[in-house]
């Protein structure tokens, strides 16, 4: 008798060992647990059909829902953890894809249950609890792609499942499976590109670069010389990596930036991007795309292509047209400048935190500058010159709420977009730093660019309303800067009554079914294409009546606020300026500082400093590159923090440059500023100016209404 309970005993030691180093040396790289089989002393799952395979958890296996055959494992409040396993002597990017399916019994309630992915010994943590899927018996698959960093030391992993709370929740058919290629798509035309041995270590280089920054940083010596093969074209063209996230650059199938020379376009497009069509959602954006084409409102061309990189395939991808004169022109616009608010002042933040573990606090979006795409083109032409001066105004007036909507943007446009947004539940395009914009000189306004509207893990819902203009004025009055410019819109009662308008045509049923019958062909062709290479992947045909729905529902209510007045001449609370506190950053200092040439002749140049550093700085000189510092400035010029009532100061120089040199006080060290080429943004426009001086005259006979006389009776 003890010697069998010794013989189980060691038994017991020898599982519980496997269980915690359990190796990768096994040919398929597959792991498979479906909660059917027990070790000798039912403590742990073993996958009957590769013994070494031993998974924690074997303890609570439960026979009161399955998945698949018997059982399942459950966790509640007296086991939070389960399906462990950990895999050894991974190699650098090598792709896994971890997925569960899981089940909870109380529908109603919200879980925290995680699939888990860690290494503790590199601070390697990923998790995933939202499902990408369910099947009809109310089980939802969790899915994980995970690709091992080409910097990284990460040799081992720990895959486990933890329900934090004290729910009851069941899991079964625990995969975790190797992906080594991508599919080949030899029955449609691919996307061939060809690199030199030379030029694709250059790119291996600046990838390697951003994992250790643990962000992508571009220059103009970021380019490689590439050769792109289409079915019927041959292009010279030039390539760089693409994307200031990481997930950009993971495994083999990278983000990039593809300019053709020449004067060559592919299907219509000079510049356009391609990157992994799980990083907009697959279908939702293309079929966001073509909804707001149809509908008049500006967007990039967007579609689906295989990419086959010096012969090896990179699996399907989506390309998006990049913001060229070509855009607007294909849709019927007069070329214009296409602008952005510029975003180094957050991403240069991002990069101190991941390499510091450390957030500064920095007025990100009070330091972000209008630009134009395309600079020096824009630059070059005196008529796209003093167009880009009358747009940066606009959207000066825009970014700090100086004006009403309507007398900035093209207001019919801009309202058929956001009700647009509503129903496609493209948030993500609504946040400051996403946002596009097209100036149309014809009519002196802005357009917003329907653009970047999802997510990889689906709809980026901030406003969590289904009809954003449906809020509570009272709970937004102290909003951050940032997000004022959204809620803007809605006290404009111009905008309001549009908005309402395109919110009941657009959440009409029978517009949601004209979409689908235009386009339900090609929905269902690349819904084919997408699960060749993701075979979970079904697209949501009830996503956008599930939305338009919701909103019928909330309209009434809305209407009614809108015509008590709630959302009239509606304004935002000015709160106190907020003080920050940083202390100086080398990296962050050169990024919260803008120049703009305020006047230049022959004679001398004055220019325009703004501070956003929470510090003073001191101008030192002038040079023509960022390296060297040609003329060193006798008098002293002194800009105050931007915590200061005054953070600016213009000044006159006889010495010209590109780069002014500013340091820190107690810090030697003097860094480059880039000369902006143009004059500050003021707040306002040649066509608000002839407005004002012509309007409509008053009277007691009529009223004026928009565009509209309307005489009294009689």
């Amino acid at each position: 008798m003890k010697k069998t309970n010794y013989i189980i005993s060691l038994l017991t030691i020898l599982i519980f060992f496997i269980s915690c180093t359990n190796t990768t040396d096994n040919e398929s790289g597959k792991y498979y647990c479906d909660a059917e089989t027990l070790s000798i002393d039912k403590q742990y799952f073993v996958n009957p059909s590769d013994t070494s395979q031993v998974f924690n958890g074997g303890s609570q296996q439960s026979n009161d829902y399955a998945h698949s055959g018997d059982f399942s494992m459950k966790l509640d409040n007296k086991h939070e953890y389960g399906f462990t396993i950990e895999i050894k002597n991974l190699q650098m990017d090598t792709r896994y894809k971890i997925s569960v399916w899981r089940l909870i019994p109380k529908q109603d309630k919200t879980t925290k249950s995680t699939l888990v992915i860690s290494s503790k010994e590199n601070n390697f943590y990923q998790k995933e609890s939202k499902s990408t899927n369910a099947d009809d018996t109310d089980w939802e698959l969790i899915e994980k792609w995970i690709t091992i960093p080409p910097n990284s030391d990460v040799k081992n992993l720990k895959i486990y499942i933890w329900n934090p709370k004290e729910e009851t929740v069941y899991f079964d058919d625990l995969l975790i499976e190797q992906v080594d290629d991508y599919v080949k798509f030899s029955d449609i035309p691919n996307l061939n590109i060809f690199i030199d041995t030379i030029q694709m270590n250059k790119l291996e280089l600046i990838r390697e670069q951003a994992f250790d920054k643990e962000i992508l940083e571009t220059t103009d010596d970021s380019w490689v010389k590439a050769m792109i093969f289409t079915e019927d074209d041959i292009f010279k063209s030039e390539m760089r990596l693409k994307g200031d996230l990481l997930d950009h650059l993971k495994g083999k199938k990278w983000s990039f930036r593809i300019k053709l020379k020449k004067q060559a376009s592919w299907l219509g497009m000079r510049t356009f991007s391609i990157q992994n069509p799980k990083s907009r959602y697959f279908i939702a954006e293309w079929l966001a795309h073509q909804i707001m084409r149809q509908e008049g409102l500006l967007t990039p061309k967007y579609g689906f292509i295989p990419v086959a990189l010096n012969g090896e395939s990179l699996g399907l991808y989506a390309y998006e047209e990049h913001f060229e004169k070509q855009l607007v022109e294909s849709q019927n616009r007069r070329e214009g400048p296409i602008l952005k608010f510029t975003e180094e002042s957050f991403w240069v933040l991002m990069k101190v935190k991941n390499v510091e573990d450390t957030l500064y606090e920095m007025p990100v979006y009070e330091a972000c500058a209008i630009k134009p795409f395309k600079e020096k083109k824009t630059f070059e032409a005196p008529n796209l010159t003093d167009q880009f001066l009358i747009a940066q105004n606009l959207l000066y007036q825009y970014k700090w709420c100086l004006a009403k909507p309507s007398e900035i943007f093209d207001i019919d446009k801009v309202a058929k977009l956001y009700a647009m947004v509503d129903v496609t539940k493209m948030y993500h395009a609504t946040r400051w730093h996403n946002q596009r914009f097209y100036y149309n000189p014809i009519i002196s306004k802005i357009e917003i660019i329907g653009y970047d509207g999802y997510i990889d893990g689906g709809i980026y819902d901030w406003s969590n309303r289904a009809i954003f203009g449906n809020f509570t004025p009272s709970k937004i009055k102290n909003t951050k800067a940032e997000s004022r410019i959204n809620h803007q819109f809605f006290s404009d009662t111009i905008f309001v009554e549009k908005y309402i308008q395109y919110l009941e045509e657009y959440s009409d049923t029978t517009f949601i079914n004209k979409c689908f019958n235009e386009f339900i062909d090609e929905i269902k062709f690349y819904e084919n294409l997408m699960q060749k290479e993701y075979k979970d992947y079904n697209y949501d045909y009830t996503f956008l009546y599930e939305n338009a729905r919701k909103i019928r529902q909330d309209l009434p209510n809305y209407k009614i606020k809108v015509e008590q007045g709630l959302y009239d001449n509606f304004t935002f609370t000015d709160a106190p300026p907020k003080i920050y506190n940083s202390t100086y950053h080398k990296m962050l200092a050169p990024e919260y500082i803008r120049v703009f040439t305020e006047y230049t002749s022959n004679a001398e140049n004055t220019f325009k400093i703004i501070n956003y550093c929470p510090y003073n700085i001191e101008i030192v000189g002038i040079g023509k590159n960022s390296d060297f510092l040609d003329k060193k400035f006798k008098e002293s010029y002194i800009v105050n923090s931007y915590n200061d009532e005054n953070n600016s100061k213009i000044f006159t120089t006889t010495f010209s440059g590109d780069y002014l040199f500013v340091s820190v006080a107690e810090h030697d060290t003097a860094f480059a500023i880039p000369i902006l080429q143009w004059h500050s943004p003021q707040a306002t426009s040649p066509r608000q100016e002839i407005e004002e001086k012509n309007t409509f005259p008053v009277s007691n006979y009529y009223t004026v209404e928009n565009k509209k006389v309307i005489f009294n009776k009689g």
